[in-house]
């Protein structure tokens, strides 16, 4: 397992380059994750913050004002409690912004440390705005008891597409979002739909057969990552 200290460097050091590649022009930073993933969004826009790398320089290489800054956003899915509320009020004065969509049955996001709150509260403080869903009112979906399937992303993204408000029991897909993917490494779509369970698979486990007839691991390709020479493409 690569650990945190090592993550958080190369994310720094992979915004820092894009952010001189792209100086100049209207900018954004966006930062999406899942479970930890989404835990480790949070940690990295607090980074970003907290060196103060989307603060923005003017001619006389003076730092300007806090409000013209690049914005930060972070968007996350099931992601767990991370700081107390000295963070969460720090991460409020660096002016970031979080989305945390939360399935109100997944147990992810009422842990911390990798166990649940106790029920009379804790000093840990979710940062940003909640957004609830409920895996209960999609009409695809099976009312599963299984604590994994509360936290599939896949279901996470199949919730958000048909959500319809606070006020409203109505599930709607919006964007006609594909709900075979539910099954995608679940099992949860209900079997009116002819959908088969954990349908995805890697062919042949990534493995190639090269010119001498053996199976092995094929090269990785070139990155595609935005460069002096492509970067037009990612306008």
């Amino acid at each position: 397992m690569v650990p945190l200290g090592t993550v958080m460097f190369q994310v720094i050091a992979e915004v820092r380059r894009l952010l001189e590649l792209y100086k100049g022009e209207e900018l954004s930073i966006t930062i999406t994750g899942h479970g930890l993933g989404g835990a480790l969004a949070i940690l990295s826009a607090y980074e970003i913050g907290e060196t103060r790398l989307n603060q923005q320089l003017d001619k006389n290489y003076g730092l300007v004002e806090l409000a013209d800054n690049i914005p930060v956003t972070v968007i996350t899915f099931g992601s767990p409690c991370i700081g107390d509320s000295i963070f969460k009020s720090r991460f409020e004065e660096l002016q970031l912004k979080a989305l945390r969509v939360v399935n109100v049955h997944d147990l992810v996001p009422k842990s911390i440390g990798g166990g649940l709150q106790p029920p009379w509260g804790s000093s840990y403080k979710h940062v940003g705005v909640e957004l609830q869903v409920n895996h209960k009112l999609s009409t695809y979906m099976k009312h599963t008891r299984d604590p994994l399937d509360w936290h599939n992303l896949e279901c996470y993204l199949h919730l958000v597409d048909g959500f319809q408000g606070f006020k409203s029991n109505e599930f709607r897909l919006v964007t006609g979002r594909d709900y075979s993917l539910i099954n995608k490494a679940s099992n949860v779509l209900k079997d009116e739909y002819c959908i088969p369970g954990f349908w995805w698979q890697l062919e042949n486990k990534g493995l190639i057969r090269n010119s001498a007839g053996r199976w092995v691991q094929p090269n990785r390709p070139p990155k595609d990552d935005p460069t002096l020479a492509n970067h037009d493409r990612f306008i």
